[in-house]
């Protein structure tokens, strides 16, 4: 299996320190993964991301705690 989180590491993040919550890469990551799951909408993929497991998003934030 290919992961795909570190080739959107390089992004560069437009939005404003102030409404920064998720790192851009974990956001980019988890829309891609609900579209690869099937999602067609936005509606569709936050949808996918609410239910997606924690250990899911855990991988797809990239996050090594």
């Amino acid at each position: 299996m290919a992961c795909f989180v570190p080739f959107f590491a390089g992004l560069t993040d437009p939005r404003d320190r102030r409404g920064w919550r998720f790192p851009l890469t974990a956001l980019v990551a988890a829309a891609a993964a609900g579209v690869l799951a099937g999602a067609r909408s936005m509606t569709a993929i936050s949808e996918w991301i609410s239910d997606a497991p924690r250990w899911a998003l855990l991988v797809l934030s990239n996050d090594r705690r």
